[in-house]
Formats: structure tokens, sequence, C-alpha cells
């Protein structure tokens, strides 16, 4: 059976928590800089890559997202839930929208 959970994929960014009120404001901007990197599922998980610039990143939590849209929709229509169209919606308005791709 198929596990149809929808995750919402971003780009990382640094979480001010109380166990790091006593860290310098150099040392949060350091993780500022390296949150902007990553990729993660929501901010407190583990994050699944780190991408060559900021703006790659949030090109590959699009695409994440896109896919995980993608994999609901089809699993929707494969299991009978619906006619399809939703699905066929979705792609027609993929298709009008240019593709981005990340800046270096």
């Amino acid at each position: 059976m198929f596990d149809n959970s929808h995750n919402t994929w971003r780009q990382g960014r640094f979480v001010e928590l109380a166990r790091y009120d006593m860290r310098s404001p150099a040392w949060k901007d350091t993780q500022r800089q390296t949150e902007a990197y990553l990729v993660r599922s929501s901010p407190m998980q583990n994050a699944i890559c780190t991408a060559c610039s900021p703006s790659a990143a949030v090109w590959i939590a699009e695409r994440l997202n896109l896919a995980a849209d993608l994999e609901r929709l089809a699993t929707d229509f494969a299991r009978g839930e619906t006619d399809g169209q939703k699905l066929k919606d979705f792609i027609r308005s993929k298709e009008q929208s240019p593709a981005r791709n990340p800046a270096p």
C-alpha cells in the first residue's frame, strides 16, 4: 500500500531556539548562511541535501514539492479516487509555466 503523505519541502532556515540565546550574533549569522544551502521537509527535520547555492536549494525544494503533488494525484487516480481530471489539469498548468533552473 502507498503512503500518500505529502511533505512540504523548503530551503533551510535558521530557527532561533532558546538554547541559542547565549550564542554570538556572528555564530547565528554563520548558521543562517549555512541553512540557505540546505533543503529540509520542515524547519526542525534533518536536511536531505546541501545545494551548490541558495537559489539551487529553492529550486530543489520546488521540484520535490512538484514530485510530491504528482505522486499524490497519480496515486489518487490509480486507486480510482478520481477520474484523472485533476492530474491532467495539474500537468497542463505546469506545461504553461516556464521551467526555472537554478542560477549557479
